[in-house]
């Protein structure tokens, strides 16, 4: 081992209402890892560790109350049976106040270590109180560390977060590539934490699959009956051999129960590397709404729809339906098996199992008629303008700027979005000054969006 990295941020996070209690006669301690590439032979070993305030006893020195925490970190190559790293780590957490009302809090940290890849390991981890050793809590993990060479195409683990935000603090344990990926060592989400945020590291695919090309991520939320609870599937470009991702989704309308997040990437129909990650949502005030597949059917609107119905609204799914979805759906043969795919369509994307509504399709008609109404062009509907699409897929931005009859400048609009993938922009442009209206995207930041540097100078009038 030739380099440790060892930096600690003690993070306040709120506690899930399971874990409340302050100054708890049981000491607690969570406990994760993710493995990503560092080089052919080399990955990089994350180890995500919190203790909870309330299991500390504290003294008060120089005007604050202290916990003194340590964590024994033992990693062992299962091979060989020699100990890669074995060491006690000492941590200060200090508090203003120790009233069981204010000890509802967690201390996250992160130790990073770059191994060998292809071996098997044992991580042991010891949390403790060094004021009252006997308080402690212990966690356990054996794993392999895969060699995270560019071919075949291969995915890294999933790093569930609590948040991912763009950053510039290279000096902090949890800073990746230009973002803030603070983790979640319990995995567990719900009634304080109602997003799950996730990032993950594609290898090799423009070497395997080629620059030109697209990949589809397909995502899947499952909950322990083998249900899917949330689908969705996006479009990767194969851009880079590596390549840093994340994404996020709502847990609030989960019922309380463990699920897993599976990501699964596929070129042309074929699959070329897939990731499992658990987690557990606790929503205490979340009953789930159950009902068949057929049952919800039969009480559903599709079953009323004539075929010149069922076909204008998959062709209006255009922005979210997928090759394959197209593929199937032209396989169809009678307007029952198209009423029964339009419902399973829609059925799989909602993020809303709780409610006989499929929410998720009623908000994107709906931004489909505004978009309609606000961005006819020409002799184009709104809805297949490129900004209808783009309001139809993210939403209304969170500011345009507007930049109209400016001097050597054709008409461009500039549309914000503050909290999309940590802060994104489109820019819209009329290909000729005719204040028509006609606008088309030239540059985006949103992910898989098109991206121009020069569309400045594209602007410009000749």
């Amino acid at each position: 081992m030739k380099r440790i990295i060892f930096k600690i941020i003690l993070l306040i996070l709120l506690v899930s209402p399971s874990f409340t209690s302050a100054q708890s006669s049981k000491f607690l301690m969570d406990a994760d890892y993710s493995i990503f590439r560092y080089s052919d032979t080399k990955s990089v070993l994350e180890v995500y560790f919190d203790f909870y305030q309330g299991s500390f006893r504290y003294v008060y020195e120089n005007n604050y109350f202290v916990a003194h925490a340590v964590i024994g970190f033992k990693l062992t190559d299962d091979e060989t049976k020699t100990d890669v790293v074995n060491k006690d780590f000492l941590l200060d957490i200090p508090t203003t106040d120790t009233s069981s009302s204010k000890l509802k809090s967690k201390e996250i940290s992160q130790i990073t270590l770059f191994v060998d890849a292809g071996k098997n390991y044992t991580l042991m981890l010891l949390g403790s109180d060094n004021k009252s050793p006997e308080r402690r809590d212990s966690a356990t993990f054996s794993f392999y560390v895969p060699a995270y060479t560019l071919s075949p195409v291969k995915m890294s683990h999933i790093q569930l977060s609590t948040s991912v935000e763009k950053s510039t603090n290279k000096g902090s344990s949890f800073y990746k590539f230009g973002y803030e990926v603070v983790p979640n060592p319990n995995g567990l989400y719900g009634n304080s934490l109602k997003s799950l945020y996730y990032y993950y590291e594609l290898y090799g695919l423009k070497s395997q699959i080629g620059g030109e090309k697209d990949a589809e991520l397909r995502t899947y939320v499952i909950s322990t009956h083998g249900d899917t609870v949330i689908s969705k599937t996006e479009n990767i470009k194969c851009s880079n051999d590596i390549m840093t991702l994340y994404g996020s989704f709502n847990v609030d309308t989960l019922k309380r129960d463990s699920y897993v997040l599976k990501l699964a990437l596929y070129s042309e129909g074929s699959s070329l590397a897939e990731s499992e990650r658990k987690f557990v949502v606790y929503n205490a005030d979340k009953v789930n709404y159950t009902i068949t597949d057929d049952e919800g059917f039969l009480k559903s609107e599709f079953i009323t729809f004539t075929e010149k119905m069922i076909d204008e609204e998959f062709d209006k799914c255009l922005y979210v339906r997928t090759s394959a979805d197209k593929n199937e759906y032209e396989r169809m043969k009678t307007l029952d098996e198209k009423r029964k795919f339009l419902y399973r369509f829609w059925k799989k994307r909602d993020q809303s199992p709780e409610t006989p509504r499929i929410e998720i399709r009623d908000e994107y008609f709906k931004r489909m008629k505004e978009a309609n109404a606000k961005f006819k062009q020409s002799f184009t509907d709104g809805w297949k303008s490129d900004r209808g699409r783009i309001f139809i897929l993210y939403g209304p931005p969170n500011e345009i700027e507007r930049h109209y009859m400016e001097a050597n400048t054709k008409n461009y609009e500039i549309w914000t979005y503050d909290n999309l993938q940590g802060g994104t922009m489109c820019v819209f442009g009329e290909t000729v000054s005719t204040e028509e209206g006609s606008y088309y995207l030239m540059h985006s930041t949103i992910k898989n969006e098109l991206t121009d540097n020069d569309w400045k100078e594209k602007l410009r009038k000749m």
